[in-house]
């Protein structure tokens, strides 16, 4: 006698689907300072929330002219955070993210090999607009709001707010 061997597999409608932000990569790429030279950048995004940022400028011999380094800092999707400043100001989708960097003081370096300095830096809380392309190899950043001396933002800081896609803009490619 034959019994015949049936398999069953099933979902479990329990299971909590785990999504990995879009944000999560490594990026390199320009932004336009106002000077004559745009400086390049580097991020680096991990799922627990950290958050590396650098932005330099190098001579042809591979010195730093300029360097804003911020090894530790912290990120966060706000794109449905009703307690944060930015929600709800902007329209996010899957493509369009608000995030949110927290503010740190003497969180990163400035450093010129050039002119030999090197000193700490603060970061002051960013509000800003992530926007990726469709297959999520690039990203425009631009900023919404950055109040100085680590003030959380509100309408009075960041009057203007609303001319948000005028600002300068971070194009950054994945990398990764």
């Amino acid at each position: 006698m034959v019994l015949p061997l049936i398999l069953f597999i099933s979902c479990d409608s329990d299971e909590e689907t785990v999504i990995i932000s879009t944000m999560i990569g490594t990026f390199e790429g320009t932004v336009d300072l106002g000077g004559e030279l745009p400086y390049n950048t580097y991020a680096k995004a991990s799922e627990n929330g950290n958050l590396e940022w650098d932005i330099y400028l190098k001579n042809d011999e591979g010195q730093y002219i300029e360097r804003y380094y911020w090894p530790n800092l912290t990120w966060e999707d706000v794109s449905n955070n009703p307690n944060n400043w930015l929600y709800g100001k902007i329209e996010s989708s899957d493509l369009k993210l608000l995030i949110y960097t927290a503010g740190a003081e003497n969180s990163g370096i400035y450093t010129s090999e050039v002119d030999s300095m090197e000193f700490p830096i603060g970061w002051n809380h960013h509000y800003s607009v992530f926007e990726f392309n469709e297959d999520k190899t690039s990203v425009v950043t631009r900023n919404v709001c950055v109040p100085q001396e680590l003030q959380l933002a509100n309408d009075s800081l960041c009057q203007g707010w609303e001319n948000w896609e005028l600002g300068s803009q971070f194009v950054s490619t994945r990398v990764d």
